[in-house]
């Protein structure tokens, strides 16, 4: 299935992918849930965290999958990776971000995007 991604901005999507908190982010979130504290102790700095928390969740790449106690007596909303997979490909015919969605997390059917520059 092709379609654009995240209503055609393929741009927004690679300037996401290239901050280097949000990476740090979904690198962790492939591999277990993550939390805004989590995120603080991992040197990303408190308000960072929660706004890319919350672009990653709008944009796709994070499913929040309930709360945890943190060790302050405190709940935190917990995120989880919603894919499996991202591939960038440059080439001569323009930009292509595939995205594998992981369907245990979400009901999304892998799709690519291409967008010419």
């Amino acid at each position: 299935m092709t379609c654009d991604v995240f209503d055609g901005n393929i741009y927004d999507v690679l300037q996401v992918l290239g901050d280097r908190y949000s990476l740090m982010i979904l690198l962790e979130a492939i591999k277990r849930p993550v939390c805004a504290p989590r995120l603080i102790e991992l040197g990303i700095p408190p308000a960072t965290a929660y706004r890319r928390l919350e672009v990653l969740r709008r944009m796709g790449f994070l499913e929040s999958k309930g709360f945890t106690a943190t060790g302050k007596g405190r709940w935190a909303l917990c995120y989880v990776a919603s894919f499996k997979s991202i591939m960038i490909r440059i080439s001569g015919e323009g930009v292509e971000v595939k995205v594998n969605y992981d369907r245990s997390v979400i009901d999304k059917k892998e799709f690519e995007s291409k967008r010419a520059l």
